[in-house]
């Protein structure tokens, strides 16, 4: 990237009652952070909720800023240094009872990197009409760059995965 805006790298992975996003930002004022969110569930305003102090409710926004979706729901913003060239790998676990769902995400630089915690995002059973627990089997990645790349700047991203109990998806 150039600098020349704010470029959002991102996977959207998909639950059996939403979908959720992650990956990582490159603002034009040199700033870097990871992201995290989660949509309310289908018809049910308000079903996710922070998990921790990292994340807060979002409400809708159609934006190149963190989330990119028209829909409510919870977001973590951590700052972070990306090097370019290095390998990321961000890893997305959950846990579930009576109540809900906690889906966490943490990310590590290389295989064996210090792992750095991104956040946590509650989704209410009560609310949620469905488990929100299982992941589907599918996801897209995408590269959000602003028009000025298109005019003589430059632009690349590459991913792995995702990976689902250790098996290419």
């Amino acid at each position: 990237v150039d600098g020349n805006g704010n470029y959002l790298m991102a996977t959207t992975f998909h639950t059996a009652c939403g979908l959720g996003q992650f990956g990582g930002q490159i603002m034009g004022d040199g700033t870097h952070q990871l992201v995290f969110s989660i949509a309310d569930a289908q018809e049910a305003p308000g079903s996710t909720k922070a998990g921790d102090p990292k994340c807060s409710r979002f409400q809708s926004s159609n934006s190149l800023l963190w989330p990119p979706v028209d829909t409510d729901g919870a977001s973590c913003i951590v700052p972070h240094r990306f090097e370019f060239g290095a390998e990321y790998r961000f890893a997305l676990n959950q846990t579930s009872d009576e109540t809900g769902t906690l889906w966490s995400l943490t990310v590590t630089a290389g295989a064996d990197g210090p792992a750095t915690y991104v956040g946590s995002i509650f989704i209410d059973r009560a609310l949620s009409k469905t488990a929100c627990s299982k992941m589907e089997p599918r996801a897209e990645s995408f590269l959000h760059c602003p028009p000025i790349t298109f005019l003589g700047g430059g632009s690349a991203g590459s991913w792995r995965g995702p990976l689902f109990e250790g098996h290419q998806g």
